[in-house]
């Protein structure tokens, strides 16, 4: 048997290794398929027309202020908008409820609250109906009517029935509240008030009329303070504050035996650390802002029942703002 020397062995020549080719057209062809089916998903979720909103379902909880049509001119006008300056949020899938319900709130600071549902229904035919918003919107209900302090003045006493702030112009309810008067010079045109409806937020939302015989409670503003609407004018303490007086006080006056017949005229603010409740009798009382409402009311009651009683014809004021007393005059 022949035997290979060590020399041969250990010089014997080693093929090299060649690599394989990864080069495989069936995966170029299923990468290719792939990216094809890819872009088209992209294009029917991007652009086909069945994905278009066809409609919008507006539902209010009151539309004297907020107009259905208003509110579909808005939506409409977002949905119109590219994103990115190449899709359209008509595409029901991209509609953004965010940048609508922000759009709202700012066109209409009456609105309170605003929800979107979208109503996803792609239309294959035109015989179909398609896609929908529904936008439903809660809106902020009146506390009371802010305006400023200048209205009390003499000027003015005749002339504060119903008249629309802000722009002089009156709605068809005040034009003929204004058409019924003996005053030749009142009228829509000539009588601004700058009122406001305020929620219980504090937030002024919409211009307002002033309302007479305690219909709506009004609060008269000595500070001075610029106004805007959708804007919180007053802080946390003070709103809480006047709502206890508005919901408590009438109770108190009704129930206690020394306050029948007397009543709430209106608010006025001269600073933030104190409210003056203006009676009907034409005698105010002053609250604590920064002290409980229920006390001061207690407080308030104790002494209308033991201490004044009916001897009101000649009272100036009753101070509620030290704790646990009362100092009337």
């Amino acid at each position: 048997m022949h035997k290979t020397s060590a020399w041969a062995k250990k010089h014997r020549s080693v093929k090299p290794y060649k690599k394989k080719s990864k080069f495989s057209p069936k995966r170029y062809l299923l990468g290719g398929l792939f990216f094809s089916l890819l872009l088209a998903a992209g294009y029917l979720f991007l652009f086909w027309p069945g994905w278009q909103v066809e409609s919008i379902i507006v539902n209010l909880t009151d539309d004297n202020l907020v107009k259905p049509d208003q509110v579909q001119i808005v939506v409409k006008e977002v949905l119109d908008q590219k994103i990115w300056g190449w899709f359209g949020q008509s595409n029901v899938l991209l509609a953004s409820a965010k940048i609508i319900t922000g759009r709202l709130a700012d066109q209409f600071p009456q609105i309170d609250n605003t929800e979107i549902e979208k109503h996803i229904k792609p239309k294959f035919s035109h015989n179909e109906t398609g896609s929908s918003l529904e936008v439903t919107i809660k809106l902020r209900q009146a506390m009371a009517i802010w305006c400023p302090a200048e209205l009390l003045m003499p000027v003015f006493a005749s002339t504060t029935e119903s008249v629309m702030p802000e722009t002089g112009l009156a709605t068809s309810t005040e034009k003929e509240l204004l058409a019924g008067s003996d005053n030749e010079q009142l009228s829509a045109e000539t009588i601004v008030t700058n009122c406001y409806y305020l929620d219980q937020n504090g937030i002024i939302y919409a211009p307002s009329p002033i309302f007479e015989g305690g219909l709506v409670l009004s609060i008269y503003d000595f500070s001075q303070l610029k106004v805007k609407l959708g804007q919180q004018i007053l802080p946390d303490n003070l709103t809480a504050m006047i709502i206890k007086i508005k919901e408590l006080v009438p109770e108190v006056m009704k129930k206690t035996p020394g306050a029948r017949g007397l009543g709430i005229n209106h608010l006025e603010i001269h600073a933030l650390e104190e409210i003056d409740l203006i009676t009907n009798e034409d005698w105010e009382i002053i609250f604590n802002p920064s002290s409980s409402a229920i006390s001061q009311i207690a407080v308030l009651a104790s002494t209308l029942q033991q201490e004044i009683k009916d001897n009101r014809q000649q009272l100036e004021y009753i101070d509620l703002r030290i704790e646990n007393r009362a100092y009337y005059k």
